[in-house]
């Protein structure tokens, strides 16, 4: 950022006005007018190169901060994606070791009546409610961060 717009943001922040509503006319690195008064442009160009340095220091600390927050929001995000898969898999790998236990079934059959005896063994696959997901997954989650 150029250093005449640092020196307004630094300006406008001590006088409580938004720098986006500031008006400059500039000769090259020198502000001439601000918001219409030379007086106006005089302070912001009184702004030492300490005061321009904390300035720089500070926002690259919140830009640094912001983005370990944007960096742990993405974990925590791709946390529950792996989370929702894994209660996914969970649920096919279930799933198919029940077909793979009725096809086993099926095979060792010898007659109507010992299919249907055979099959009614089988564990019962009730239709899951989207609390049960919710809970799921979210135990998923808890598991995932202790590993």
């Amino acid at each position: 950022m150029m250093r005449s717009a640092i020196r307004i943001r630094i300006w406008a922040a001590s006088n409580g006005l938004d720098p986006a509503t500031c008006t400059a006319t500039m000769d090259g690195e020198r502000i001439v007018e601000l918001n219409g008064s030379a007086e106006l442009a005089a302070q912001a160009m009184a702004i030492t190169q300490a005061e321009l340095d904390a300035y720089e220091a500070q926002a690259f600390a919140a830009a640094e901060a912001e983005k370990k927050i944007v960096e742990q929001d993405l974990d925590q995000f791709t946390l529950r994606q792996r989370a929702i898969v894994a209660v996914l898999v969970d649920e096919i790998n279930a799933l198919r070791g029940w077909l793979s236990a009725y096809k086993s079934e099926v095979a060792a059959a010898t007659s109507l009546a010992d299919l249907q005896t055979r099959t009614a063994a089988l564990p019962a696959m009730p239709d899951r409610t989207g609390a049960q997901a919710k809970t799921a997954i979210a135990n998923k989650v808890e598991e995932m961060q202790r590993d």
